[in-house]
């Protein structure tokens, strides 16, 4: 006869199952990100515009810089 031997993963093998370590949610896990309000970023777009004496051409960033205050104040 043939020497059986058993291997990790052989059907024969009788083994415990694993259990799955318990994963911790850390912090930042936790952090759930807001859809922003199209109608809240436009009017603080518009805000900063109007601050900085209604300069033209900058629509993009202000609507960016909206963005990112609205998502700071969310967080």
């Amino acid at each position: 006869m043939a020497n059986s031997v058993k291997k990790p993963g052989d059907a024969t093998t009788t083994t415990k199952p694993r259990k799955s370590p318990v994963k911790q949610k850390s912090a930042t896990a936790q952090i759930v990100e807001m859809p922003l309000n199209h109608e809240q970023i436009a009017l603080l777009a518009h805000r900063y515009w109007v601050e900085s004496g209604c300069q033209e051409g900058h629509d993009a960033d202000y609507w960016l810089r909206a963005e990112q205050d609205l998502r700071a104040l969310a967080s």
